[in-house]
């Protein structure tokens, strides 16, 4: 129950209960005044701390999306966002700040069909180079695959195209790159036979098609790998989503890969339900796999899933989290991290109370799958999230998102230890009557980059850690 609801209905009891009702009132204002106190900004040069925030866009009203920011190695950091332009197209951008916040540059990818080019990922290699994957419309109508490679001082290295062989979109949805600067894609290709298929590409550093892995249903169904993660000591690839199943709907289908693209397992989860499952985030340790994502319910709707494997495929544990509003709650991580001993730290949304909807939700589990941790913020409306994590090496941990504030959506960024304590008040950006997300954070040394939308603009931000 929000502050505001709370002195509703402390004024409602006055009608009754007038002495109660000023208790109650005295109350509400003592906790309001702790409230902003807890979310007030930390002093700048102190931890949570905001060092600068940049908004950026080439010309109103264009819309931003699907901002994330990846920190460059050497400092400054890369994000890439889908804009629509002053001509009406929507087009992948690229750009770089510096550590102190100076945009050294940008970058438009407009497709030959001058149509929608939709950014899905972005991923940088130990060099500084920065990749970037998308959906371009193409002359024939339909959505291909984009992959772009940049080189630290903005020269486009290469652009690799992929497209299905049939008349429909064709999606990457991740991107990451290996120890040696390989770049692997995934996504879905269309076939006319069996719809959306499975595959994962791999590119050389130079561009090169390495090598080109599919997997299907003979049913015309849509599978489709969501997100991928490279283990840095083996290069091995694991990768994460949904397949199609007759009788049980869309599952969570985790693979691993070799270098070279051979399948080492695959393991399909189904949940209680019937309805469907699908691993949206996935992670990788010396410990293990980690995956995240949603299972549906009729009884208790969309629940948070978290599911652990070992390297060899061996499912250790699985949790199921429903926040407690049964079929008319929604519930969902929407990334994960997993520390080197196997603990596991999982982000998004759980509906704790029918009046607020979905709350900003960070939890933590040991490696065995005990809980270690629970971080919420509830804030004054629906539709509230924390849309990324990331675990130091420390095992302090970052997320961002967004919650609902006073004049609209505000961007959230918490830093919390490691069993999910804050380590600072929650940092609450807010530009007024804009609504404000943040979608993405990634670390450097002592700072965290955030990137998302303020509005129709972009929004970066530095904050100390």
């Amino acid at each position: 129950m929000t502050l505001r609801q709370r002195y509703g209905r402390a004024c409602a009891a006055a009608v009754d209960e007038r002495p109660r009702a000023v208790g109650l009132a005295l109350v509400v204002l003592a906790a309001a005044f702790i409230a902003l106190l807890c979310c007030a900004a930390p002093a700048r040069g102190t931890a949570g701390a905001v060092t600068w925030d940049k908004t950026w866009n080439t010309s109103r009203p264009g819309t931003v999306s699907s901002a994330t920011a990846v920190a460059k190695p050497g400092g400054g950091v890369y994000v890439a966002a889908s804009l629509l332009r002053p001509s009406g197209n929507i087009d992948i951008s690229v750009l770089r700040f510096s550590s102190a916040g100076k945009r050294l540059w940008t970058r438009f990818y407009d497709g030959p069909s001058h149509g929608i080019d939709w950014m899905e990922g972005i991923a940088v290699d130990g060099r500084g180079n920065v990749v970037v994957c998308g959906a371009t419309f193409s002359v024939s109508g339909k959505d291909d695959w984009v992959v772009l490679k940049y080189a630290p001082d903005g020269r486009r290295r290469w652009v690799r195209k992929l497209a299905g062989a049939y008349r429909r979109a064709d999606i990457p949805e991740a991107i990451a790159v290996d120890r040696r600067g390989d770049v692997v894609v995934a996504g879905a290709l269309t076939r006319k036979t069996t719809g959306g298929d499975w595959c994962v590409v791999k590119y050389s550093a130079a561009g090169t098609l390495l090598w080109r892995t599919t997997m299907t249903r003979s049913i015309r169904g849509l599978d489709q790998p969501l997100a991928l993660a490279v283990d840095p000591a083996d290069a091995h690839i694991y990768v994460t989503g949904r397949m199609y199943g007759s009788q049980s709907g869309d599952d969570t289908v985790t693979v691993r890969y070799r270098p070279n693209g051979r399948r080492v397992w695959s393991k399909r989860w189904t949940g209680t339900g019937g309805g469907p499952d699908h691993g949206g985030a996935i992670a990788v340790s010396p410990a293990g796999v980690a995956v995240a994502g949603v299972t549906t319910n009729p009884a208790s709707g969309g629940d948070g899933l978290v599911l652990r494997y070992s390297k060899g495929g061996v499912l250790r544990w699985e949790r199921v989290v429903d926040g407690g509003q049964g079929g008319s709650g929604v519930d969902r991580f929407a990334a994960v991290a997993i520390d080197s001993e196997g603990g596991v730290t999982v982000a998004g949304s759980l509906t704790t109370t029918a009046e607020h909807g979905q709350d900003v939700t960070v939890v933590r589990y040991g490696p065995s799958g005990i809980g270690a941790g629970h971080w919420s913020l509830e804030g004054a409306g629906h539709d509230e999230a924390a849309l990324d994590v990331v675990v130091a090496a420390t095992g302090r941990t970052y997320a961002a998102g967004t919650t609902a504030g006073a004049t609209g959506p505000d961007v959230v960024v918490a830093g919390l230890s490691n069993v999910l304590l804050p380590l600072w008040p929650a940092l609450l950006y807010d530009r007024g009557d804009r609504d404000d997300q943040a979608q993405s954070v990634s670390l450097t040394s002592g700072a965290m980059y955030v990137a998302g939308v303020s509005g129709s603009d972009l929004l970066v931000l530095k904050i100390l850690r």
